[in-house]
């Protein structure tokens, strides 16, 4: 499935506002509804992959008293968009999972975005809440791409190595993100930046 993701122009150098709702959406629309092919995993139970073979659209049947999507009945179109099929608690799962029960390796096509830079600042939002700020940029995408879900974090890792300095990332796919460090080490209280408050304020535990 194509993905789009609307994010400000970056710049090398640059900066990232990575708590911003930035949101990767399908390009096809919600409304568009996917066809599966039924699959057997050697648990015996159902396994559900869109014809299209997106990895984020994985399903896998529940048992007695499963209370996936809330327990309800699941109605899902086959292939062929006329026959159907209902599971009831159905799970939605993911690539490691459907490769070790059927075979069928999806793992390479998560579809991801993400940055790296130098640096990491927590700017005040309001009153009650800070932005994660990634710095000097040393690369982003410019358009989500297909690779294994930690393809930004390994990136970061390798060009951390190559520089020999701490390098910091942020990484968002269909079904959520995460944002870190590579290669740090706490040799102080923090090597973050906390812009807009006085140093005094900063509480750091069992350091």
């Amino acid at each position: 499935m194509a993905f789009k993701m609307e994010v400000p122009a970056l710049v090398l150098g640059g900066e990232f506002v990575s708590n911003r709702p930035y949101q990767m959406i399908s390009a096809q629309g919600e409304d568009v509804q996917p066809k599966y092919n039924i699959h057997i995993g050697k648990d015996k139970r159902i396994w559900l992959v869109t014809t299209d073979q997106d990895p984020d659209h994985i399903i896998v049947q529940g048992g007695p008293g499963s209370q996936g999507y809330g327990g309800a009945d699941l109605v899902f179109t086959l292939a062929n968009g006329v026959d159907k099929i209902t599971l009831h608690g159905p799970w939605h799962s993911n690539t490691d999972s459907l490769f070790k029960q059927t075979g069928i390796d999806l793992r390479a096509k998560i579809v991801t975005w993400g940055v790296i830079g130098r640096g990491r600042e927590f700017r005040p939002a309001n009153a009650y809440s800070s932005d994660s700020v990634i710095t000097d940029l040393v690369y982003f995408d410019k358009e989500p791409m297909p690779g294994v879900y930690n393809r930004i974090q390994n990136l970061a890792k390798e060009m951390s190595d190559a520089e020999g300095i701490p390098l910091y990332y942020h990484m968002c796919s269909y079904g959520g993100g995460s944002t870190g460090p590579v290669n740090w080490k706490p040799t102080k209280p923090s090597d973050d930046k906390i812009v807009g408050k006085d140093p005094k304020e900063i509480v750091t535990d069992g350091l």
